[in-house]
């Protein structure tokens, strides 16, 4: 083999390796973006999941709370929300405040004897630890 000394051998390869730096260069660019995509996306997702547990920390579940037989959604809302009090005087935590109630589930044929589980969206989380705590006692 001969060595490199020629001018046009030279330039060849220099092109050479300059079209393979470009394709190099086009090859990170094109990976990055979708890379930076995913990323992002996937940080959107951990964010709402936070957002979503940020939320879910006043939420209490009861179950075995006697249910409105009444027909009316509103009314046995009222009557949830009605037995709530006594049921955090009965706790020991009477600065409880509930902001929301919901029954889970299909409503049963008979709600008396299968009431359904009560969530229960408090006002703060140191309230529903509180309750929680208070109510293992009883």
């Amino acid at each position: 083999m001969r060595p490199w000394n020629d001018s046009r051998e030279l330039q060849i390869l220099e092109e050479v390796q300059q079209r393979l730096e470009h394709k190099v260069d086009q090859l990170r660019t094109n990976m990055d973006e979708p890379v930076a995509l995913a990323v992002q996306d996937v940080l959107q997702q951990d964010k709402a999941e936070e957002l979503e547990i940020e939320k879910r920390k006043t939420n209490v579940i009861i179950h075995g709370l006697a249910e409105s037989p009444d027909d009316n959604s509103d009314h046995r809302i009222s009557d949830n929300l009605a037995v709530l009090p006594a049921m955090f005087h009965e706790a020991g935590v009477e600065n409880t405040k509930a902001e929301n109630v919901v029954r889970l589930g299909r409503r049963a044929t008979d709600p008396i004897q299968n009431p359904r589980p009560m969530k229960v969206v408090l006002d703060t989380v140191g309230s529903k630890i509180s309750l929680l705590k208070k109510a293992k006692k009883t």
